[in-house]
């Protein structure tokens, strides 16, 4: 049967699945003597481990609401009782399709591949109680070197590569390092990921708001007074733009003149549909660009694994202070990565979940112009922006509800509120299951939005200002 569970998020998953559950039986959805979905079908849609669930079902097994016969399945025993019913909390409707961006497809995660490919890592681990390299695994950095050559134009070999744990922790760690080379201020784009120059600022750099227009971030704003930029050149994050091939020129130019580095993330690089994506901007001055990605849209942002590819000089200062703040990323998981990579599986994984978001991104333009709106930005990457009625704000925290749909605005990665009210679409997010209705829920409201100016007016969500 089709079955609708909404997890609460504030949570531990094995709970949530349970509540869950429990909370369908409640209300009739799965009656009694009614077979229970199966654990991998469960884990698929709900975008959790299959042990989760599973563990989950054998709580409620143990409670009595749920019954296990061989070989025929799980099926609800009985009806719940009042202990059931103080344990089941009220879901807000309002969270039924979660189109926040930022996150690859639920339920997306190459779990059989990414087990084996763990496996064959541990049979040929052998512990020797060693200090590993500052820069992470040779074999997952040689990986990484051929990989991100031929992928994204990378200029790069094995000792130019730094292991992080994501790209959050990469940041703290340039920051740090950086102030350490006596950086003294780094800009950066707006609007970006929130509280991103909050890193800079605890490492005692000043941070500069760097806008960013139609054609990128606004580079000629740049001078020898800034010491870093941090750029998303190949897919501006939220705004979808492409950094223009003059400002490409003009960023490289800076970064020479001044001595400055530029700071490269190319966070969905790997996710353009409409084209091949552009050359990695490192390509074109690997001396003053540190070039940042990571496993966060390709596989899932809980691995906390990432890269850093570094200017020579760099390089030493950056490891050491990654393995300092660190203590450096788990080698086995690294080692499973470098599998991943050598076997051919990421790249599969990834041709998979692009040919998947570009369908989205067509679904989405097509539901869009039905309901008299459009899309912005170029045809690439996990999100879209899409303007809002006039009176449409989200909550204190950037969030829009939207009917059935819930959202992120623009306004929420924003430090100058300088833009005019969107929604940030995350049209990856939701599972393959689940997108046509979350995206059809959407455009009704916005259609409903817009005809009836009954769109839930909030106060606007505060400002992160950099400082």
């Amino acid at each position: 049967m089709d079955l609708f569970l909404s997890l609460d998020p504030s949570i531990a998953k094995r709970r949530a699945v349970e509540t869950a559950l429990r909370r369908s039986v409640a209300l009739g959805q799965l009656p009694v003597g009614s077979r229970v979905p199966g654990t991998r079908e469960l884990a698929t849609e709900l975008g959790v481990a299959r042990g989760t669930v599973t563990a989950a079902i054998d709580d409620l097994v143990a409670d009595g609401v749920l019954v296990t016969r061989e070989r025929a399945g799980t099926f609800v025993a009985r009806a719940p009782g009042a202990s059931d019913a103080a344990r089941v909390a009220p879901v807000e409707p309002t969270m039924r399709w979660d189109l926040r961006p930022g996150r690859p497809e639920a339920g997306s995660f190459p779990l059989a591949r990414w087990s084996a490919a763990l496996r064959r890592a541990a049979a040929g681990w052998t512990p020797t109680g060693a200090d590993e390299d500052a820069r992470g695994s040779l074999e997952l950095r040689a990986q990484l070197a051929a990989y991100l050559a031929r992928a994204r134009g990378v200029e790069t070999t094995p000792d130019s590569v730094v292991v992080c744990a994501g790209y959050r922790s990469a940041t703290n760690v340039l920051a740090v390092a950086l102030r350490g080379q006596g950086a003294e201020r780094v800009a950066i784009e707006d609007p970006a990921l929130p509280a991103l120059d909050t890193a800079w600022r605890w490492a005692g750099v000043q941070t500069v708001d760097l806008p960013v227009d139609a054609a990128g971030a606004r580079v000629d704003l740049l001078d020898s007074s800034i010491d870093a930029a941090v750029l998303t050149p190949a897919h501006q994050f939220p705004l979808g733009v492409v950094l223009s091939a003059a400002r490409r020129r003009d960023v490289l130019s800076w970064a020479a003149a001044s001595r400055s580095v530029v700071i490269e993330d190319d966070y969905d690089g790997e996710f353009r549909f409409d084209r091949r994506p552009v050359a990695a901007l490192q390509r074109s001055a690997p001396d003053r660009v540190i070039y940042i990605g990571s496993t966060s849209k390709s596989l899932d942002p809980r691995l906390r694994l990432g890269w850093m590819v570094l200017p020579p000089d760099l390089v030493g200062p950056v490891a050491a202070t990654t393995l300092a703040l660190t203590g450096g990323v788990p080698e086995l998981d690294q080692l499973a990565l470098a599998e991943l990579i050598r076997s051919g599986d990421y790249e599969r994984h990834i041709r998979r979940q692009r040919r998947e978001y570009a369908r989205r991104r067509v679904l989405l333009d097509q539901v869009l112009a039905q309901a008299g709106s459009t899309a912005t930005g170029i045809s690439a990457g996990l999100q879209a922006i899409v303007p809002l009625p006039p009176r449409s704000h989200g909550d204190e925290g950037g969030t829009l509800r939207a009917g059935d749909a819930m959202l992120h605005t623009l306004g929420r990665y924003s430090r100058t509120d300088d833009h005019p009210p969107s929604a940030v679409v995350g049209f990856a997010t939701p599972p393959r299951s689940q997108f046509d209705a979350a995206i059809h829920a959407f455009a009704r409201w916005l259609r409903e939005a817009s005809g009836s100016d009954a769109a839930r007016v909030i106060a606007p969500s505060p400002r992160h200002h950099a400082g």
